[in-house]
């Protein structure tokens, strides 16, 4: 039975070359320009709208770097800035059908070549990992949420 440490190290060992791989595909399959971060904050604003402060605190930078990967979004018609309708000192960002359009056929690409590294797994193999990812998704979405309140 490994011990919590060991499962520690195995997923900083792994984890880094799984992102590393897909935000390599990532940068092959999209427009030119387009960075990981870019993938990381249409997700966020997919799931709702944020202020500046939230995305940055989300993907934990500071906000003048949160403030440049928004301007390229909206600049591209990614994404939209709007006076929040119940404090209008605040300013709301928006994904736009667009950036959902960007995000979701760059998702679907990307999927396929992962899908397309998995197929040399076995169907049991398979399971075994789906069941590893229930469980981190477990851990993890848990820690995500204490973290939002």
């Amino acid at each position: 039975m490994p011990s919590e440490d060991e499962l520690a190290r195995r997923i900083l060992d792994i984890i880094p070359l799984v992102m590393r791989a897909t935000g390599a595909d990532m940068r092959r399959e999209a427009a030119a320009g387009f960075q990981v971060p870019h993938y990381r904050v249409l997700k966020l604003l997919l799931q709702q709208p944020r202020t500046l402060s939230e995305l940055a605190a989300c993907q934990a930078v500071a906000l003048p770097t949160m403030s440049r990967t928004v301007s390229v979004l909206v600049e591209r018609g990614w994404v939209t800035r709007s006076q929040d309708p119940r404090d209008r000192r605040r300013v709301q960002l928006r994904a736009t059908d667009e950036g959902r359009a960007v995000f979701e056929s760059l998702r679907a690409r990307v999927q396929e070549r992962l899908a397309d590294r998995l197929a040399v797994l076995t169907a049991e193999e398979r399971e075994q990992v789906l069941t590893g990812l229930r469980v981190l998704e477990k851990v993890f979405a848990t820690e995500e949420t204490r973290e939002s309140r």
